[in-house]
């Protein structure tokens, strides 16, 4: 898959085939910083041990979905806003697949 507007946008851009969570290879690679920069992003269609809200597990069988994760080493500095951050980041989401379906 090419995602060229997403290179662009992301620190540092991952197309993994497979993933168990793109959440928990995300926390496993950023540990190196520097290679990790803030915005980095992992995506996968094929993610086979998703965690979800209150740790509700979920599949996303190849082809059908895409999981992606942000890494956000800055934070708003109210803590009050970060509840915004999926919020925006879905509405992202969303503009960014209608202009690849446009």
């Amino acid at each position: 898959m090419d995602f060229p507007q997403a290179t662009a946008a992301a620190s540092r851009f991952e197309f993994l085939a497979e993933s168990a969570s793109t959440n928990a290879a995300l926390r496993v690679l950023s540990a190196d910083a520097d290679a990790w920069p803030h915005l980095s992003v992992i995506v996968t269609d094929d993610q086979t041990a998703g965690r979800g809200r209150l740790d509700r597990s979920w599949d996303a069988p190849a082809g059908t979905a895409l999981a992606v994760s942000v890494l956000l080493r800055r934070l708003p500095s109210h803590p009050e806003a970060t509840g915004w951050i999926p919020l925006v980041a879905g509405l992202a989401m969303a503009d960014a697949v209608t202009v690849q379906l446009a």
